[in-house]
């Protein structure tokens, strides 16, 4: 049982070069990325500079996302801690994902249910995030609200804390912008009973530090460029004039019974 993930992610591109390299990428990457990519785009175009940048920003999480565990719970909290370590190391230390308690008011919450909402018996896990972009021609400004779902009363027996792990490092990678695949083995392919994978692939990884390269040098482009028109009369702060939030979307992971004895 597969579907397709739903998260508003995205970057911005001044150089062909980096046009092609999200063409190669393309394959592992949320169909969300390639559609804000292209309204970015269009904001520079624009010059609608703020726009660009609040697009961009929501893609790589320019001051981290923080996650917290629904209870502070001790056991799930040490899962959530590796999942985001194991993306973190993958990453070589370039993880936007930080770890923090609920009295700290995270921006995506990590809950425990009996099964996943609305999403049938065979789902083990989901991630609905909400974004909200503002901005007007002098500043900009994101918000991130997100909750991921992990299943305690899958089909057949309980997950394990390994399982547990893929689950969570699963929904963690549609959050930085992967897509499901379809095939047994890639950690945003189904989850096989019995077998986690635990880690990404390396195709996994090079999509998202080549996703995360391209959207730092489309901000050090449009920073620069904002840099040469800034004027006193510039600089004053004024309302935001303009809001656009993304759908509540989704990214979830089946399971898939292992056929080995």
């Amino acid at each position: 049982m597969r579907a397709h993930p739903r998260i508003w992610l995205g970057g911005c591109s001044l150089l062909l070069l980096s046009s092609l390299a999200i063409t190669q990428l393309s394959p592992l990457l949320l169909p969300q990325v390639h559609e804000t990519y292209e309204q970015s785009e269009r904001a520079v175009q624009d010059g609608q500079y703020q726009m660009a940048l609040a697009l961009m920003k929501g893609t790589l999480y320019s001051d981290g996302v923080t996650i917290g565990i629904e209870g502070d719970h001790a056991d799930r909290t040490a899962i959530v801690r590796e999942a985001a370590q194991g993306w973190n190391q993958a990453l070589e230390g370039d993880s936007p994902i930080r770890l923090v308690s609920m009295r700290e008011n995270p921006q995506v919450i990590v809950k425990w249910v009996p099964q996943v909402p609305a999403e049938g018996s065979h789902t083990l896990g989901l991630i609905k995030m909400r974004k909200e972009f503002r901005w007007n021609t002098t500043r900009h400004e994101v918000g991130i609200k997100g909750t991921i779902y992990v299943a305690t009363q899958p089909p057949g027996s309980p997950l394990s804390r390994s399982e547990q792990v893929d689950v969570v490092m699963h929904e963690l990678g549609h959050l930085l912008g992967l897509d499901d695949c379809g095939d047994l083995g890639p950690l945003m392919g189904p989850l096989e009973r019995g077998k986690p994978v635990g880690a990404p692939t390396a195709n996994e990884v090079a999509a998202v530090t080549g996703l995360r390269r391209m959207v730092r040098d489309k901000l050090s482009l449009v920073n620069l460029q904002l840099s040469r028109q800034t004027t006193t009369a510039g600089r004053r702060q004024v309302p935001y004039e303009h809001r656009q939030t993304s759908p509540h979307d989704h990214g979830k992971i089946a399971v898939v019974e292992s056929q080995a004895k």
